[in-house]
């Protein structure tokens, strides 16, 4: 069966099924009845969800026929459409699009499921693991992802790589959630410690600077990097480097 059969095949089936049986209209009874909201939350759990999910599912499907059909066959694993990886990949596409209405985003998932039938990406073993790791980032990590990523050309050089010291708040919050998915590092990091020489001066400074607490610093990782490749997002232009 063609990849096209199957994604057909896979949107139909989403959009089957829709009869109620009788607890399942108690339930929407119940819910209808709550002041105030519970008209919009009947309308949600019934028609207008399961509509918006099609739609989604709809707009990914044809993205990754676009990226194939852009693609040259010699490119493609054709039989990697036949195997249970795929079939799981595509799982937790379905899955994510339950909770997702970000276009970025989606653009992102349809990326994935397209690079997980390319040579390119046939011998990695992550690829469930980048699709788990995508579903679970919400809008705003993935732009501070990219907020980090280096220009192209800088990417052979790790120790220029953009970082974020001492965040607070949100951006903290949101910077060890990409810390424990491990795509970016979380270190503690002193300055450079200051020259000395056999006097009270430099005594001073030194103790200066044993007093000054260590930065907290968060810069990506080349597991993002391939994350990111494979997700379908381009490197950053050389011409943006005068940004940083």
């Amino acid at each position: 069966m063609a990849i096209d059969d199957k994604l057909e095949k896979t949107l139909a089936n989403l959009s089957a099924d829709g009869a109620l049986d009788q607890g399942e209209e108690a339930f929407f009874a119940l819910v209808a009845a709550i002041p105030l909201i519970g008209g919009p939350i009947s309308s949600l759990l019934t028609g207008g969800a399961k509509r918006r999910v099609i739609d989604r599912a709809a707009e990914v499907f044809r993205a990754v026929k676009e990226r194939l059909e852009a693609t040259e066959e010699a490119k493609i694993d054709r039989t990697f459409f036949e195997t249970e990886e795929f079939q799981t990949l595509l799982t937790l596409v379905l899955e994510q699009l339950q909770t997702t209405h970000d276009k970025a985003k989606l653009q992102m998932l349809s990326a994935a499921l397209a690079n997980g039938g390319l040579k390119e990406f046939s011998a990695d073993t992550r690829k469930e693991l980048f699709l788990r790791i995508l579903r679970d980032l919400s809008p705003s990590q993935l732009n501070v992802l990219e907020s980090l990523r280096p220009p192209a050309r800088f990417e052979s050089f790790p120790s220029g790589w953009p970082a974020r010291s001492n965040p607070g708040g949100e951006e903290l919050a949101v910077l060890q959630s990409l810390a424990a998915n491990g795509l970016v590092d979380q270190t503690l990091e002193r300055k450079k410690p200051p020259s000395l020489r056999a006097d009270l001066q430099s005594l001073a400074r030194l103790n200066d600077y044993l007093a000054e607490a260590p930065a907290l610093v968060f810069r990506l990782n080349s597991f993002e990097l391939d994350f990111l490749r494979y997700v379908g997002q381009p490197s950053t232009p050389a011409e943006k480097t005068q940004e940083l």
